[in-house]
């Protein structure tokens, strides 16, 4: 079985991979309680994200906007 860590994180990146919209770490651990029932803290989440090396909600709706201005 995997770690429960490894579980979670593995959670957060399909979240994360598969949003449609730029959710927050508030957001994303709503979403995991509601589709998983995995209750995370928020800050947890936080580090997860930080450690999969995806950036914040702030930063992935700004560089969405570049994208969408070069393209």
């Amino acid at each position: 079985f995997p770690r429960p860590r490894r579980f979670r994180k593995e959670l957060v990146r399909r979240l994360l991979e598969t949003e449609e919209e730029f959710a927050s770490d508030e957001g994303i651990k709503a979403e995991l309680e509601q589709k998983f029932g995995v209750c995370i803290s928020r800050r947890s989440v936080a580090s997860l994200r930080k450690e999969l090396m995806m950036p914040s909600a702030r930063e992935r709706r700004k560089n969405s906007s570049k994208k969408a201005k070069r393209g």
